[in-house]
């Protein structure tokens, strides 16, 4: 009976080590409250706020500082605020895009050092908004256009058909009577031609659009050398 006793307080200590360690990752000396899910939209420069409270929990008094790990590409947190403190006390950060991160919904890591107890982290998620589609500003036909020669010509202006986010296709580009795709900001009204071979020529160039006017430079290589125009299309 003794022995079933003591296997059954072995069995028990077993258990609560277990469940102690999947909570191991949380500190126990100090709380940091007003962790939530951000969201950041995709213009460059834009930024967004996270602001914590760090409670004193006890019974260890420590220094913890706070970082912020698994940031995609294109989105910083600040460095020139300190995130270090004794608790209680309250500390931020502010994230910036730089314009370039993906959208998508990352899984951040906000890490937590305790000068006495060491390392321990809580999670949120971070919503990285896509740019909004805007092709429909300058889909369609293009009549009053004048090439790098000074020629009149029309376009048609048209979707991608593999559906690529506000990518459109010059289908007479230039009145060359070839397609070429470009790429246009919405928040900036930046048009971009990336570089692309037709028919031999390699075409790169970029400008501005609204829905009334484009104007775009480019170059053109080819075996034959290298030209650069200014195309402007009127509606």
């Amino acid at each position: 009976m003794r022995k079933l006793i003591l296997l059954f307080a072995v069995f028990c200590i077993a258990l609560s080590s277990c469940t102690k360690d999947t909570k191991s990752d949380l500190p126990t000396t100090y709380r940091v409250d007003n962790i939530s899910d951000v969201t950041i939209s995709y213009q460059r420069g834009i930024t967004t706020n996270t602001s914590y409270n760090v409670s004193y929990v006890g019974p260890i008094q420590e220094t913890v500082t706070l970082s912020l790990g698994g940031l995609p590409a294109g989105v910083t947190a600040d460095t020139n605020i300190s995130h270090t403190g004794v608790p209680t006390f309250y500390t931020s950060f502010t994230l910036t895009n730089d314009g370039t991160a993906k959208p998508g919904t990352y899984t951040i890591t906000l890490n937590c050092h305790g000068s006495q107890t060491g390392d321990k982290h809580y999670t949120f998620k971070l919503k990285v908004l896509g740019q909004p589609q805007c092709t429909s500003l300058i889909t369609g036909v293009w009549s009053m256009n004048t090439d790098c020669n000074g020629t009149n010509y029309t376009d048609n202006i048209s979707l991608d058909p593999a559906g690529v986010s506000n990518r459109v296709y010059f289908t007479n580009f230039s009145g060359l009577g070839i397609s070429v795709y470009a790429d246009i900001d919405c928040n900036s009204g930046y048009i971009t031609i990336p570089s692309q071979t037709v028919a031999g020529h390699t075409y790169s160039g970029n400008g501005n659009y609204t829905s009334s006017n484009i104007g775009y430079r480019f170059q053109d290589v080819s075996s034959s050398g290298t030209t650069f125009c200014f195309d402007n299309l009127n509606r």
